[in-house]
């Protein structure tokens, strides 16, 4: 076998130098994207009345509400399809010359959902018009896969707790909630949107999806639409499509709205004020803190008719609910190291050893060590930054439930969360080729409670507070190339950004001053905040002395 071999030439070298840049770039940078749709498909025959073929009738698609037409060719066959389509309202028209035109109203086509519409043509005058108003059936012949629609008007009119349309799915009977409490379905919480079991134990493991996009991350969601934004909800079981690979056996399909020819929207605002409110305590005249308000807006419209829409929707929750802690602290006399008063739960004296003097026994392999006199501890072995950290510590203020001193304090203060959502998406048709559509989407979400030991202490926890945002964005460009060729080109971000700060335990003074931000370090002491709280570290069993500490 001869081999040939030749150089580049001078002006080939700078383009094969750029590809493989370009080549490199791509496979650094570029990640696959999944190949989900949200949007459904029409499809059908053409035939005479003797059931024959009409090949090369012209089928035109018709939005209703948009104005936008799309036109293919009936193929050799008789067969058409119109793929992907825009969940929606459509009238279906066939014209072949020698036969009457059919006209097909109210094909409904909804969010993944894959329509026949078989057109019969009479043979007559092209004039004349064969009109069917009945409704499509969504009897789906084309997929394997099972799906339960909630369409627009159960969205609308359906009371939803957590306004949360993920957990629509909960419709299906198919579909068991996996949902701890009630408050963990509202729709910034990041396990809101997959906590549910789909025709099997499919949670954590089931596919997100909106516009036809992925919001999924791992076992958690990210972006999660309002209720007033979105068209329908789809919930789609045993799903051995291609395109649902990621799945494990289940999706949740969202479909958002778009705007029309027409301008369409609505507020709305539901309000619960602690001044109207009767009150918490009517021997105290203390008055309710709970405060409850959710509003916002929806609206679509055209930009240019016929060619370019826009749909926006913005919700803002701001709510206030009580809170109670109970938490276990030291009494004065413990913060000096007086436990003399030290009891267990079962009344007996609670003994406090001196860890310098443990012993080990080789013949029993115990240890052995004895108790401070009096049961107090010495102001000399007393730690420097535990006795700081002491200060930052309230009084007790109830009687506590057992002779231990177990939950001797306790306060009820206001925990607010505070939720933004915005969403925002245009639609253009560029021509009878070319159609495209860009959706932006974020929430902003800040859970906390105001410092309730009232002396601003700094070990005060952050009961579950955290930070929950997510943005989700998507374009999709449609080119139809020719009746049988049609390139979907589309690309998404995501991101979510959690903090949320869990009921952390202090098992040390290591953990205490890890868990404070170094503002409170600084507070405590620069020149104490290195050494250890020997005192606190030698006894394991009083770890109650210190609270729970959390992140400020």
């Amino acid at each position: 076998m001869r081999k040939y071999a030749r150089r580049a030439s001078g002006y080939e070298l700078p383009f094969l130098l750029a590809g493989a840049l370009l080549v490199a770039l791509i496979a650094c940078f570029v990640q696959p994207l999944s190949a989900q749709e949200s949007r459904g498909t029409i499809r059908g025959e053409v035939t005479d009345p003797t059931h024959a073929a009409v090949p090369n009738a012209k089928v035109t698609l018709h939005n209703a509400f948009t104005g936008v037409e799309v036109i293919k060719q009936v193929d050799t066959s008789g067969f058409y399809v119109f793929d992907p389509v825009i969940p929606g309202t459509y009238r279906v028209v066939v014209e072949s010359p020698g036969f009457e035109k059919f006209v097909q109203e109210n094909v409904v086509v909804q969010t993944a959902s894959d329509i026949t519409v078989n057109a019969i043509l009479t043979i007559g005058a092209v004039t004349q018009t064969v009109e069917v108003t009945t409704t499509v059936g969504q009897v789906e012949f084309n997929t394997s896969t099972m799906s339960d629609t909630v369409q627009q008007s159960f969205l609308k009119d359906l009371p939803i707790l957590a306004r949360n349309p993920f957990t629509l799915a909960l419709l299906d009977a198919g579909v068991i909630n996996e949902y701890w409490d009630e408050a963990h379905r509202l729709p910034f919480y990041m396990w809101s949107d997959g906590g549910l079991d789909i025709g099997g134990p499919t949670g954590g493991k089931n596919e997100q999806i909106i516009d036809g996009f992925r919001t999924d991350m791992a076992a958690r969601g990210s972006y999660n639409a309002s209720m007033d934004s979105v068209q329908e909800v789809v919930v789609q079981q045993q799903t051995p499509d291609a395109e649902h690979g990621w799945s494990g056996g289940g999706a949740v399909n969202i479909s958002m709205k778009s705007g029309t020819n027409d301008i369409h929207g609505d507020a709305y605002g539901m309000w619960r004020q602690p001044n109207f409110n009767a009150l918490a305590n009517r021997v105290t005249r203390s008055k309710q803190i709970v405060k409850q308000n959710i509003y916002g807006f929806a609206v679509g419209n055209p930009i240019l008719k016929n060619k370019l829409f826009n749909f926006f929707s913005y919700e803002r929750w701001y709510a206030t609910q009580p809170q109670t802690v109970y938490e276990t602290v030291p009494t004065m006399a413990e913060r000096a190291g007086d436990f003399s008063d030290a009891l267990q739960s079962s009344g007996q004296p609670r003994p406090i050893y001196d860890p310098l003097t443990t012993v080990f026994d080789p013949t029993t392999g115990t240890y052995t060590r004895q108790q401070f006199p009096g049961n107090v501890i010495p102001g000399n072995r007393i730690d420097p930054v535990g006795a700081l950290a002491m200060n930052y510590l309230w009084a007790p203020n109830r009687s506590p439930d057992n002779p231990s001193g177990l939950n001797n304090f306790s306060v009820t203060y206001p925990w607010w969360t505070k939720y933004h959502n915005v969403s925002e998406r245009v639609d253009f048709n560029a021509s009878d080729k070319l159609r495209m559509f860009a959706r932006y989407s974020w929430f902003r979400t800040r859970l906390d409670n105001n410092n309730a030991s009232g002396d601003n202490s700094i070990a005060w926890p952050s009961d579950n507070g955290g930070i929950m945002d997510a943005t989700s964005s998507g374009i999709d460009a449609l080119y139809m190339m020719n009746p049988r060729t049609t390139i979907d080109i589309k690309g998404r971000q995501l991101y979510r950004r959690r903090l949320q700060l869990g009921d952390l335990q202090a098992e040390d003074g290591h953990a205490l001053l890890g868990q404070l931000t170094q503002h409170q370090l600084r507070r405590v002491g620069k020149h104490v905040a290195e050494q250890q709280l020997v005192s606190v570290r030698a006894f394991p069993e009083h770890r109650r002395l210190l609270p729970r500490f959390q992140l400020g």
